[in-house]
């Protein structure tokens, strides 16, 4: 800084405070001698700007945002002989001081600003609170000065230093603690002075209750500290549910996917319980999937709903006896009335329905079964089409479905066969 060098030192203050005023900081500088041959200089311009204070992000906290007002009357200048300079300075309630002159006895002398103020009462200093004492971190000042002459130099300069300005405080710490006095959040720590009175408050934790406090909530600061405990536990609320498939046109009711829950303390609830709500909707008569929350306060489980069209289904007996005739009989072997041969379609969309004479114990059979005068083969033959839940097989005992004619045939024979079935999409084989 030319050849200015600026120590500057907070003070400690070891009493409660009251709104009295107590010196809170030096700040000295040494001016050397201006005459020193080779060394000539001359100050063309010197002011000290701002008291002010850093906190640990490195932001700058105005004296004014500080709690701290500075008493313009009590703070001096002096030098190492305890000579008043104050009238030199023009000295502001932020702690700029302003050189209005430049006496030569200015020079070759070391200067102390004894700054003297007040703190704010009561004000919150949990950020500045540590060991027992309010302290205002990083003491900062900035210089701005001309010189002419050896060192000839125009600048702006900052001074930051680890000094503390600290007022005795008696403190009240809150915790906020698990049952297995496990730290939940931070701690918040109020400071006050004697007299004062406290209120601590509990938090809002994610995940937990409280269950207890120990200590006094709110009382009046003393000069041991005081300690309160907040006690959580933590929720036990659950909820569990699963996920269904159901066909179109089918009831559904929340309660049909639920499986269990608990409240806050682990204990079992009912569905019926109000904790519980349910997000979301089914609509049974459109299929899709559909997305349901089961809610019991912080605990949730999603699940889906899957809504589909009922499939084409059919049903065929698996063996068909088709009984026995007489040799040389004309009578016809029809397809057996009991053995029912029918779609369920509860969608009501079309199908097709065909057969086929898969394989035969006999290879002349396929001429002795038939459907409709015609015989069967190994070929896929169409055997009836609809909308809807149909019965196909013949209940009126006639050439409209498959039988057997046998009045061509002129040996005894004992046939067996399997015919394959295919409805549009589901295929069965049946042993007749």
């Amino acid at each position: 800084m030319g050849n200015i060098k600026i120590t500057i030192t907070g003070k400690t203050i070891d009493e409660t405070i009251s709104n009295k005023v107590y010196e809170i900081a030096n700040a000295s500088f040494e001016v050397p001698d201006h005459t020193e041959p080779g060394k000539e200089y001359t100050i063309n311009y010197w002011n000290m700007h701002s008291l002010s204070f850093s906190n640990s992000s490195g932001g700058l906290i105005p004296l004014s945002e500080s709690g701290i007002t500075l008493d313009l009357n009590a703070t001096k200048v002096i030098d190492e002989t305890g000579k008043d300079w104050t009238a030199f300075f023009n000295l502001q309630e932020n702690g700029s001081s302003r050189l209005t002159s430049f006496p030569e006895e200015f020079y070759g002398h070391t200067y102390t600003i004894k700054f003297f103020g007040s703190i704010e009462h009561p004000k919150n200093y949990s950020n500045y609170i540590k060991d027992g004492y309010v302290c205002f971190p990083n003491i900062y000042f900035r210089l701005s000065s001309t010189q002419s002459g050896y060192n000839s130099i125009t600048g702006d300069y900052f001074f930051r230093t680890d000094q503390y300005i600290k007022f005795l405080v008696y403190t009240v710490d809150a915790n906020y603690i698990d049952e297995n006095n496990n730290k939940l959040i931070d701690s918040i720590v109020y400071g006050g002075y004697s007299g004062d009175t406290y209120q601590t408050l509990p938090k809002e934790i994610p995940g937990y209750h409280l269950i207890e406090t120990v200590g006094n909530p709110n009382g009046e600061f003393t000069k041991e500290p005081i300690t309160v405990n907040y006690v959580y536990r933590q929720d036990l609320y659950t909820i569990n549910a699963r996920d269904s498939t159901i066909y179109v046109g089918e009831n559904w009711q929340p309660e049909d996917n639920f499986i269990s829950a608990t409240n806050i303390d682990g204990q079992a609830i009912s569905f019926e319980d109000p904790a519980i709500s349910i997000e979301g909707s089914v609509d049974t008569a459109t299929p899709g999937v559909y997305p349901v929350i089961y809610k019991n306060h912080t605990a949730q489980k999603k699940i889906t709903v899957t809504v589909k069209k009922r499939p084409l289904i059919l049903k065929v007996p698996d063996t068909v006896n088709f009984g026995r005739i007489k040799l040389g009989s004309q009578a016809l072997l029809f397809w057996p009335s009991e053995n029912i041969v029918a779609v369920q379609d509860e969608a009501n969309t079309s199908w097709n329905l065909s057969v086929k004479l898969a394989s035969t114990t006999l290879p002349d059979f396929a001429n002795f079964i038939k459907f409709n005068g015609n015989t069967l083969s190994a070929e896929v033959q169409p055997i009836a089409s609809g909308t809807g839940n149909t019965i196909v097989s013949n209940q009126n005992q006639n050439e409209t479905f498959i039988y057997v004619d046998y009045t061509q045939a002129t040996a005894l024979r004992a046939d067996q066969a399997v015919l394959e079935w295919t409805l549009t999409p589901s295929t069965k084989g049946v042993m007749e």
